[in-house]
């Protein structure tokens, strides 16, 4: 992965850099989730911005995109965009990894912590006399910077509480609570009007609706784009993950049979009677995964990773002392795999995807000393364990030879690197701590 413009200039990339004159606290605070927010940028910072996307050269910002695969973009697909942008149709790459788009990423993890767990980067080619983006709304945080050309922005307040993926004014309604929607006054008098220019920077909450038309010249922009999860759909996330392990562990009915469409199925009843007692508890166990600060050596496109020093000095980690008595589980919802990579390294790769939406909360590498292998093996196969058994679990490496620990006394401090990885996994949200611990 190409090395960030920022650290090719000596510069290091903050969140408020993009939100003159407001802070981010400030910005977090007053528009985040509720109103838009239009500013621009300083022609020094407009620069800096403009050469992280290669000032945008489409031939350049393709060979930093990805497919929705994490694949590469061939020459053929190159030459596809440009004949799109000959025949006035827009070119959109959604998943941008420029030194410009890896800067903007990494200054959102670092300083609005807490605020998304899936942050991504895209771009957007076109030129007047294209069609303009019909009237929509996305279900994502959308801070847009124009970087070459002008465009015009119609846009009018929406619900942020967004249900499902974007929607358009004329998509037919996926459901009743889908189609009591307010849609939205898109008149020159009920709207209003952004103008973009070079360094124009726009702000659009999740569910607010928008359509975009090119105006001048060549038009480039580039948006941060941060998805919005609703308390209602990260529950359900936690309800389903609880009731089929249950129900799978017990052998319970989890089939809808004939008698669930009259409403009198036993089992349907007792699972939603469970999901009632053990959503509390189950909430504890299933927090939404954090997003990881990563490194550009050690990640790939949309395959995010970092080493485990890395994450320390980023500060990336809880507070939490261990005692040896304490059990740490792993979270239901995400997955953990050791994998070696040779007698003194390995990658530990983390992901969650949902069973029940196929939304994807978590994809990273994390690398560490394969001295923790039989530690995170045990975890991968069983769910939880003591600190202390896992302290027990591990390889000492000698040159290229693995030899197993001797038990240790009592009185033995535990390993520091698996205190250190506990730490990090904890505040990640990959692991949690049981409430007796």
């Amino acid at each position: 992965m190409a090395p960030s413009s920022g650290e090719a200039q000596g510069f290091k990339l903050e969140f408020a850099d993009l939100l003159p004159p407001l802070s981010t606290k400030n910005f977090l605070e007053e528009y985040w989730g509720r109103k838009p927010f239009s500013t621009s940028l300083s022609e020094d910072m407009l620069t800096i911005i403009s050469v992280g996307f290669y000032d945008g050269n489409l031939a350049e910002c393709v060979a930093c995109c990805r497919k929705e695969d994490n694949s590469s973009f061939t020459e053929s697909d190159l030459d596809n965009f440009q004949s799109d942008l000959d025949q006035r149709r827009s070119v959109i790459l959604p998943f941008c990894f420029t030194p410009g788009a890896l800067d903007m990423k990494r200054s959102f993890v670092r300083d609005c912590p807490g605020y998304g767990n899936d942050i991504e980067v895209g771009m957007y080619f076109s030129r007047p006399g294209v069609e303009p983006a019909p009237w929509h709304y996305d279900p994502n945080h959308n801070v847009t910077i124009q970087i070459v050309g002008e465009k015009d922005w119609h846009y009018s307040p929406g619900n942020p509480h967004t249900i499902g993926g974007s929607r358009g004014l004329l998509d037919a309604p996926l459901n009743f609570l889908d189609q009591s929607t307010v849609i939205p006054n898109t008149g020159p008098l009920g709207c209003s009007q952004y103008s973009l220019r070079p360094g124009s920077v726009l702000y659009i909450p999740p569910g607010h609706w928008h359509s975009v038309l090119p105006v001048k010249g060549e038009c480039v922009s580039v948006n941060l784009r941060v998805a919005n999860i609703l308390h209602a759909k990260w529950i359900s996330e936690v309800l389903f993950a609880t009731l089929a392990m249950t129900a799978r562990s017990q052998t319970m009915q989890m089939m809808v049979r004939p008698c669930d469409f009259d409403g009198a199925g036993e089992s349907m009843t007792q699972q939603a009677d469970l999901a009632v007692q053990e959503l509390h508890a189950a909430l504890h166990r299933c927090r939404p995964p954090r997003c990881f600060p990563f490194q550009n050596a050690y990640s790939d496109g949309l395959r995010l990773g970092a080493t485990l020093g890395y994450l320390e000095a980023e500060g990336f980690l809880t507070d939490w002392t261990p005692s040896k008595t304490c059990t740490v589980g792993v979270n239901p919802l995400l997955s953990i795999l050791p994998k070696r990579r040779d007698a003194n390294a390995m990658v530990i790769d983390l992901r969650s995807i949902s069973s029940l939406t196929g939304s994807e909360y978590m994809r990273f590498s994390l690398h560490c000393g394969a001295a923790l292998y039989d530690a995170v093996q045990t975890l991968a196969r069983h769910g939880k364990a003591t600190v202390d058994e896992l302290s027990q679990r591990g390889t000492l490496v000698h040159g290229c030879k693995d030899q197993p620990l001797k038990k240790r006394r009592k009185d033995e401090k535990l390993p520091y690197e698996l205190v250190l990885l506990l730490r990090v996994l904890l505040h990640g949200n990959v692991l949690f701590l049981n409430e007796d611990g």
